[in-house]
């Protein structure tokens, strides 16, 4: 007896925001084909003009990538991330921007009722499971590693002054990004994709859907961050993911 894949409902939203910066150098993607999806958060770095250049040039080459169909699961994602990385570095010779032009990128591929997911920075991914965490990527950075060595908690990663610190990124000598096994989704699971602009005005509690809608949820995500007493508010964006 042959037993397929069972098929879920996938609800999203995307959004971004420029916060209280004169440019926005975030990047979000959200693609389909039919059972299959691609969602990408990028967070450049280097300022305008090479920030937003090299976050947008990750998610031509995901979406490019994506829709060719040429592979498919972690092939899919080791081939778009060397892709990303040879195309950031080709623009930075064509600008003389060598070591300028960085971006951060966290990418989740769902085919059916499959997960796998590749990050490379500070843009984290999280995934809840019956309202509750369940998993969140590992941040490529000073506070991270302070934080696994015991010598900060995790609630003050994102008020540290290190905290912008990356190890790696796309676009440096440091291209190691990092693949997760493939996961089975089910009804109830929800994803969460951001930038560090998010992530580091809210909870583990905040950042929990607390609604059955993407789009709700995403907009109760945003108002957290727009509310915040910050005087410098970076770049945010987020994709929200529930399956039904």
């Amino acid at each position: 007896m042959l037993f397929l894949p069972k098929k879920l409902n996938i609800d999203y939203a995307t959004g971004t925001h420029q916060g209280s910066r004169v440019q926005n150098e975030d990047r979000v993607l959200a693609i389909s084909d039919g059972d299959d999806y691609c969602f990408v958060v990028a967070d450049g770095l280097g300022g305008p003009g090479l920030g937003d250049v090299a976050a947008q040039i990750v998610v031509d080459v995901f979406e490019n990538d994506f829709s060719a169909k040429r592979l498919t699961g972690r092939a899919f994602l080791k081939h778009a991330f060397a892709e990303a990385q040879k195309e950031l570095l080709n623009t930075q010779i064509e600008k003389n921007a060598k070591n300028q032009m960085k971006t951060t990128a966290t990418v989740l591929l769902v085919e059916k009722n499959k997960a796998i997911w590749g990050h490379i920075g500070d843009s984290r991914l999280y995934l809840f499971k019956r309202g509750k965490l369940a998993f969140r990527t590992a941040d490529h950075s000073v506070v991270q590693h302070l934080f696994e060595t015991g010598k900060i908690k995790e609630e003050d990663i994102g008020n540290h002054g290190d905290r912008h610190s990356l190890l790696r990124a796309l676009g440096t000598n440091r291209f190691d990004y990092e693949l997760s096994q493939t996961r089975t989704l089910r009804s109830g699971d929800a994803l969460l994709l951001c930038t560090d602009g998010l992530w580091e005005h809210l909870t583990t509690d905040n950042l929990k859907p607390q609604a059955y809608a993407a789009d709700t949820w995403l907009n109760n995500l945003f108002e957290v961050v727009s509310s915040s007493q910050s005087d410098d508010l970076d770049n945010y964006s987020a994709i929200t993911i529930i399956v039904e």
